[in-house]
């Protein structure tokens, strides 16, 4: 693991000295939160920010604080457990501005991956995607993540495992005016627990409804229907707000 840590930090350390000798036109650095609340997940604020690379080209960092204590039980220690995501990537301004990409390397820090005892440091990692299309009118979203245990802390394997997760949402939309955009959110996630195959956790299908004021802050409520009968409620609702600080 250090050895990958020390690896990643010379590429990116060298991708940042080489975009600055081809160019001067560096895109400005960024900085933001928002904060997410749903019926599955429960509360998890993100932070973001990027580094300007090149005229298109940015070095990007997350983090996500997974609040919801479900994510560090049972307690087993005087520590809450509870999950940490980070992570670094790029993200390519593309099509002359009218698309963002972002491929990112996450690490997960706790033991909902791990199924250990008591939690971790890098337990798990997530590759994931985010693409931002908005040519025109268009507000269209992409996630995609895929969470792999990277440790296995498992020592009662009859009660407790290790869990891979697959997690996406595809939100496409439309600004009807400068501070109002409207469309479907679309969300699904695909749980793997132990040596077992990938089953489908929920489908949420519905509406969704975005405001955005000065140009930035956006405020979007979604609901619908959870097409997937199951553990999860038949119902789903979910809260994001969007705050740059840049």
């Amino acid at each position: 693991m250090k050895n990958l840590i020390i690896l990643c930090t010379f590429v990116l350390v060298s991708l940042q000295t080489d975009a600055q000798e081809i160019s001067n036109d560096i895109r400005p650095s960024t900085f933001g939160i928002t904060f997410n609340m749903e019926n599955a997940f429960g509360f998890y604020p993100v932070m973001y920010g990027s580094v300007g690379l090149s005229s298109t080209l940015d070095l990007t960092f997350y983090g996500v604080m997974w609040t919801n204590p479900s994510f560090g039980l049972p307690q087993t220690t005087f520590s809450s457990d509870l999950w940490i995501e980070n992570g670094f990537g790029l993200g390519f301004n593309m099509f002359n501005g009218n698309a963002y990409v972002s491929p990112s390397l996450g690490f997960t820090h706790g033991k909902f991956l791990s199924g250990g005892d008591e939690s971790v440091a890098f337990e798990g990692i997530a590759p994931n995607l985010s693409l931002y299309f908005y040519p025109g009118r268009m507000d269209t979203e992409v996630y995609f993540s895929f969470y792999q245990h990277f440790r296995d802390k498992v020592t009662d394997p009859v009660n407790r495992s290790t869990a891979d997760v697959i997690f996406y949402w595809v939100t496409p939309g439309y600004w009807v005016s400068k501070n109002l955009s409207v469309g479907i959110h679309y969300e699904g996630v695909f749980l793997k627990f132990g040596e077992g195959d990938f089953e489908s956790a929920y489908h949420w299908l519905g509406p969704y409804i975005k405001f955005r004021t000065k140009g930035k802050y956006d405020f979007r409520f979604m609901a619908g229907r959870n097409l997937k009968e199951g553990v999860y409620a038949q119902e789903f609702y979910k809260l994001t707000t969007n705050i740059p600080l840049n």
